[in-house]
């Protein structure tokens, strides 16, 4: 008797589209924006590429509140972007009715 094959487990795709964040009190001179921006999208972009995907909940979620974000004293905008990634991944990662309630989506979609 052989053993059967083993196939790597493929990884979904994920996609993200957000369309607005509102990110309040954020010291941050327009000039410093971008740098912001592109460390959110890598830190976010590689935290949920190095999820396990049984641990991430599918679905589209209409809305996401993250909650309170703690920045680093006299950060810079990349330390801040990857910090705020770092909440929003977590928020993510919710248990779907944690989720719902933060979404106003009915449990269990």
């Amino acid at each position: 008797m052989t053993a059967p094959h083993a196939f790597p487990q493929a990884r979904p795709d994920i996609h993200l589209h957000i369309e607005r964040l509102v990110l309040d009190g954020l010291p941050l001179a327009p000039a410093e924006v971008p740098r912001f921006r592109a460390a959110l999208e890598q830190e976010l972009g590689r935290r949920l590429a190095a999820a396990s995907a049984p641990g991430w909940p599918g679905g589209a979620v209409a809305r996401l509140d993250a909650g309170a974000v703690h920045l680093a004293a006299g950060g810079s905008a990349r330390t801040w972007g990857r910090q705020v990634a770092q909440t929003l991944a977590a928020s993510l990662a919710a248990p779907p009715e944690r989720a719902a309630r933060e979404t106003g989506a009915p449990e269990g979609k």
